[in-house]
This record gives structure tokens, sequence and C-alpha cells, in this order.
């Protein structure tokens, strides 16, 4: 797509040689063999990470600093949650992670099952916990890198104001069947 769709600036064409698998689906399960990233350890925090990578954008933690980056959320200004973890500079992950040496409060999410794809539960539920501890305009404390990761300010716009996860996803269903009746004819799998 990136060639045919002229996603590269000025005419600029990438090679790429495409090497089919044999006996593969896109519904087959895929576990990596080597750490994708020093923060994304394990399948639990790959399966995370589309959920929990637009809190990089807020002033909740993922977790970096600890041995369960994109596994464990949480913040020191709000503490309605029991799990709490503290962020440490550590070798071979976050150098200084955010809240560094202080203690988050929050949620860990090990021990339940990843959503399929990207779920806004999360980022929802800690706005409204943010703004009902009267914090709500100090929750998305680094917005245009937010509405980069999220590919617009629509859904930030939206959480503020007060939208629900099925709210916020029907706003995108027209972008998104376009995108699909686009991909079709890329698709190997």
């Amino acid at each position: 797509m990136i060639n045919e769709e002229g996603w590269l600036d000025k005419g600029l064409k990438a090679r790429i040689t495409v090497i089919p698998i044999i006996g593969w689906k896109h519904s087959d399960p895929y576990s990596p063999t080597v750490k994708p990233s020093p923060n994304l350890p394990n399948e639990t925090a790959v399966a995370f990470y589309p959920s929990l990578c637009p809190f990089e954008g807020t002033a909740i933690s993922v977790g970096r600093g600890t041995k369960y980056p994109f596994q464990v959320i949480g913040s020191p200004d709000i503490k309605v949650y029991t799990y709490s973890f503290t962020p440490r500079s550590m070798n071979g992950f976050d150098k200084n992670p955010l809240y560094k040496d202080r203690k988050c409060f929050g949620n860990n999410l090990r021990n339940i099952n990843p959503p399929k794809g990207l779920s806004l539960q999360y980022i929802i539920s800690y706005y409204k916990e943010y703004k009902k501890n009267g914090k709500g305009n100090s929750f998305f404390t680094r917005p245009k890198w937010f509405d980069t990761l999220m590919g617009d300010s629509l859904v930030r716009k939206m959480i503020i104001d007060g939208a629900d996860e099925r709210q916020i996803e029907a706003s995108w269903e027209g972008d998104l069947n376009r995108y699909k009746e686009i991909r079709n004819k890329y698709l190997l799998y």
C-alpha cells in the first residue's frame, strides 16, 4: 500500500520484497521469539500495547521503569485503585520513566485477558477518575502527542465531552470502511 497509494513524499517508491508464508493465516496467533522492544517484554505487553500506548500522552504511567511495562498502569495523583508500583531507572528498560521513584496507584493487567486490538476503556475510565478528583484538566499532559497517537484530536475531544467507547468507535466507521475497501487489493492472507 505504501507505494501504490502514494504514501511517501515526492513520488518516492520503496523497494519492497514480499515473501509469502506457506500455511499461515492472518487469524493464526503469533508469539514473538525476541522482544520487539525493551518495553514490550512478552505477549501480554504486546497485546495490551494498542490500548495502553495512548496513555503516553497523559498523566498515567504505563509501567515503564518496572518489570511489567504495558502490563500495569497508574498514577500517584489518584488513589482509587488498590494495586501500586514504583517506576525506577532500570538497565534494559526506560532509564527515566514517568513518575520515577514515586508510588503509582492503578491496575495490574497481567492476569486478565487483553482486549482484541484497541480498546479505549482504560483511557476513558482513568480520565473519568481524574475528572472526578478535580484533575481532569491535568489528564492530557501532552495533548498533541495523544492526538498523534490516535490520528487526530477527535478522540481526545470526545473523551473530554463524555463520549463512551462505542460512540467514539462509531465516529471512525466511515473512514475505517473506506480504508478496508482500499486495503482489500493488497491483502495476501
